[in-house]
């Protein structure tokens, strides 16, 4: 049934790589995850949508993933974790929105568990 829906799935895309089986290599590499969540909020106590979020590793800063906070304020990521089982990879993550101050928090990905994080930002000041 599995072949079939893989089949399936390659017609309708048009690609290969699906029905081709996943490399070793490459499975071991997305077994080396944790997820990164959170929201981002206003000072006010309220979500704030469309803040660009920024998650770079503080040992490697060439490992960095970007994205915007949805509807809800929520961002996430998929993110390489520490090495070894129980121990973690930090990453500094960052909100930017225009007319607030930036935040910034570190915090701790761990193999194949979720890192739960709010961010609080301040409304700038007017000069």
């Amino acid at each position: 049934m599995w072949n079939r829906r893989r089949l399936l799935a390659c017609l309708l895309l048009g690609s290969s790589s699906l029905w081709a089986k996943k490399k070793k290599k490459k499975a071991a590499k997305d077994e080396n995850l944790g997820l990164l969540t959170g929201t981002v909020f206003q000072s006010s106590g309220f979500s704030l949508p469309g803040a660009k979020v920024t998650a770079t590793a503080e040992d490697d800063p060439k490992v960095k993933f970007e994205t915007i906070s949805d509807g809800r304020g929520e961002f996430s990521f998929r993110a390489p974790a520490g090495a070894e089982p129980g121990s973690a990879r930090r990453y500094k993550v960052r909100a930017e929105a225009k007319g607030f101050q930036p935040g910034e928090k570190s915090a701790d990905v761990y193999l194949a568990q979720r890192t739960n994080m709010n961010l609080l930002l301040s409304p700038e000041k007017a000069q």
